[in-house]
């Protein structure tokens, strides 16, 4: 008993940490794509909208980066 409920608690904890990830990743494609759609007033207001980058990835110096897959 206590061998599957082993298992079956990291089949959960694997399936969590898939989804976060995928989450995280969805939300850094999004703001990537808001990023240049947005036309900056002034050079420097796309900045903000990402303080923290994503985990896993540097933050790009440019709006306009090419997408990391």
């Amino acid at each position: 008993m206590a061998e599957q409920k082993k298992s079956s608690s990291a089949v959960i904890v694997i399936l969590i940490v898939i989804i976060v990830i995928a989450i995280v990743l969805a939300v850094a494609r999004a703001k990537k794509a808001a990023g240049p759609a947005v036309p900056p007033m002034m050079p420097g207001t796309e900045m903000p909208e990402m303080p923290v980058p994503p985990e896993g990835m540097p933050a790009p110096p440019m709006p306009p980066a090419p997408p990391v897959q």
